[in-house]
């Protein structure tokens, strides 16, 4: 018996370099990646965070966001104007621990990972 391929899903590109402010701080997507991984291409938003009007005090650090496995890069443009692609979200907890630990191993330990 196979197991079902999950249903791939439409990623809105995000603007690149546009601070994002929020109650406690800011954000910034800087830079977007494909990242190969056991054969196939990962789509990798990565930024900066800063926690800096929060009363515990101030922190920050770097992030990865992992849209997913890339079907169909950049296939269309949204209403928006921002670029769509079509992506297969990674849910496996075993494939997701193996992710995070290549991208901070090439992009340093503190680095925050989340997986849409």
């Amino acid at each position: 018996m196979s197991t079902p391929t999950p249903p791939l899903e439409v990623h809105v590109h995000p603007a690149l370099g546009e601070e994002v402010r929020a109650i406690g701080g800011r954000y910034e997507l800087t830079e977007e990646r494909i990242v190969p991984f056991a054969g196939r291409d990962l789509l990798v938003d990565l930024g900066v965070a800063e926690v800096d009007a929060s009363c515990c005090g101030v922190a920050g650090g770097a992030f990865a966001v992992v849209a997913g496995y890339v079907a169909a890069l950049r296939f269309a443009t949204g209403a928006s104007g921002s670029a769509l692609s079509r992506v297969e979200r990674v849910t496996d907890e075993r494939t997701q621990r193996a992710i995070r630990s290549e991208l901070q191993a090439e992009l340093g330990e503190g680095l925050r990972v989340t997986f849409r």
